[in-house]
């Protein structure tokens, strides 16, 4: 049964990534949103939803590790694993604009996190309510922009593409995309969980890994088709944006409803400042190799990365 839950789980992934970024680039060309703002907006919170389910049934349910583990996996993922595994097939560029702003916001919320854990091992109501109200602020700053930057097209001249579908159509392709990510990931979790505690691995080991990946899948759904599909602003978007929701949505409002203390000291000395690691590996690896783009290279060295450090876990 639970090798049935997996192979169903992917299936509902791929075409829920599909319908989603079908859907949502549609809802940016009616309502002149950007597509980057799409990314790091309403596919990043419509991916990042079942990290926030599975963190919050965690947490609830006496799996602190599970919790946290769960975002920390995820967001080594979505950097080592789907920006990696998308760079290895598509060149995936980076504005400026975006190195200087969102993935300012990224690094900013990874440290407030990290900080916050570290002072006294544990975040509670008022850190959750802190990493939310900092996750609203970008979300605000990020729609007043586009408005902003939508004038100054309108007084040049420019001449915003128009929609492939109608409204009511955009939107059943964005929400039937939601509820298939959303059951897909669940079956996917629920069926490798249950493999992987057959065997007798730990909480901290399941959520940075089986756990972290499963529900990191819709993201890697989503950035893969939105590269193949052309849309490569959404697929960056989408990992930036997927990560700042992590943190100041799952671990926010899951802070906020019960205290999330890790039960492992590796948490902090080891996992924690390895997903920093892997955030600062961005303009890093920009830096040296003087592009302002991930291809073949840079991909390459983000998923070895990734796969030496799950060989850690296990090994």
């Amino acid at each position: 049964m639970d090798y049935l839950y997996i192979l169903l789980g992917l299936f509902l992934l791929v075409v829920g990534a599909e319908s989603l970024v079908r859907g949502a680039s549609d809802i940016a060309l009616r309502f002149k949103i950007s597509p980057m703002v799409v990314g790091l907006t309403v596919v990043s919170f419509g991916t990042s939803a079942p990290e926030l389910l599975v963190s919050l049934e965690a947490a609830l349910n006496g799996h602190p590790d599970v919790a946290i583990g769960n975002v920390v996996g995820s967001n080594l993922s979505n950097i080592g694993l789907i920006l990696g595994l998308t760079a290895l097939f598509f060149s995936v560029g980076i504005s400026r604009k975006t190195l200087r702003t969102d993935y300012i916001v990224l690094l900013f919320i990874s440290l407030i996190y990290f900080a916050l854990l570290s002072w006294d091992g544990k975040t509670g109501f008022l850190d959750g309510l802190l990493l939310l109200s900092l996750l609203l602020i970008y979300v605000t700053w990020l729609v007043f922009e586009n408005k902003r930057e939508n004038k100054i097209k309108v007084e040049e001249g420019h001449e915003h593409a128009k929609p492939n579908y109608s409204g009511l159509l955009s939107f059943l392709f964005f929400a039937a995309g939601l509820v298939a990510l959303r059951f897909g990931a669940s079956f996917l979790v629920d069926g490798s969980v249950n493999f992987a505690q057959s065997f007798g691995i730990s909480d901290r080991v399941i959520s940075l890994t089986i756990v972290s990946v499963g529900t990191s899948l819709p993201e890697l759904a989503a950035s893969l088709v939105s590269a193949f599909r052309g849309h490569k602003e959404i697929a960056l978007g989408n990992i930036i944006g997927s990560n700042i929701f992590n943190i100041g949505c799952v671990i926010g409002i899951s802070s906020m409803i019960i205290p999330l203390v890790p039960d492992s000291s590796q948490v902090l000395s080891w996992d924690m400042p390895l997903m920093l690691a892997f955030t600062l590996a961005i303009p890093l690896l920009m830096l040296i190799r003087r592009k302002m783009n991930f291809n073949f290279i840079e991909g390459s060295l983000l998923v070895t990365g990734y796969i030496a450090y799950i060989l850690y876990l296990f090994y």
